[in-house]
């Protein structure tokens, strides 16, 4: 060795210590080899979570295209024609106006009952239980309240289920009768 420690690390050596290095090199440590390792084997387990996670998400992607890019919630109704039904008569007149409720989930879902912020909305035909992609036609009756022309009146009428959290709700709009022309 020519006592170079450049020209024994080139070569792929460590340099032994030597005793008098003109305070250039006074120790060698392997603390080094130890960090390199453990550096080695965190990169390794890096790689096989990145691995790993890109299998999951290969497979949801496969699941969304499979479903249309939609995923179906397993309790989800719909309220046809619309949420939101519009109403017109002369004060007083009790008009019928059926909605429908259709289960576009994937679990079965039972309507309970009613809420209604006025007793001017009376649905009936309840309960009653929907199978996945199954629809019921809902009587309800609607007493319509005066109003003065260009004036609306909304009463919500909240649905009870047996699925905690979900309330749909239909409402329904009234507007004063056109005045015969």
């Amino acid at each position: 060795m020519d006592g170079n420690p450049a020209t024994a690390l080139s070569r792929g050596r460590v340099p032994e210590p030597e005793a008098n290095t003109g305070g250039m090199m006074a120790t060698v440590s392997t603390q080094g080899t130890a960090a390199a390792t453990s550096a080695t084997g965190i990169q390794r387990w890096a790689t096989i979570a990145l691995a790993v996670g890109a299998i999951v998400f290969a497979g949801l992607a496969l699941a969304l295209l499979a479903n249309g890019f939609k995923p179906v919630p397993p309790h989800e109704v719909q309220i046809l024609p619309s949420a939101r039904i519009k109403v017109s008569a002369a004060p007083g007149e009790w008009v019928e106006t059926p909605f429908t409720v259709e289960n576009t989930g994937t679990e079965s879902i039972s309507l309970l009952g009613y809420r209604v912020t006025c007793g001017c909305t009376v649905p009936s035909g309840l309960p009653a239980t929907l199978a996945p992609g199954e629809s019921v036609e809902l009587p309800m009756r609607v007493q319509m309240i005066q109003l003065k022309e260009g004036e609306t009146f909304q009463s919500n009428i909240y649905l009870t289920t047996n699925v905690a959290g979900m309330v749909p709700v239909v409402s329904v709009v009234m507007s004063p009768q056109p005045a015969p022309g």
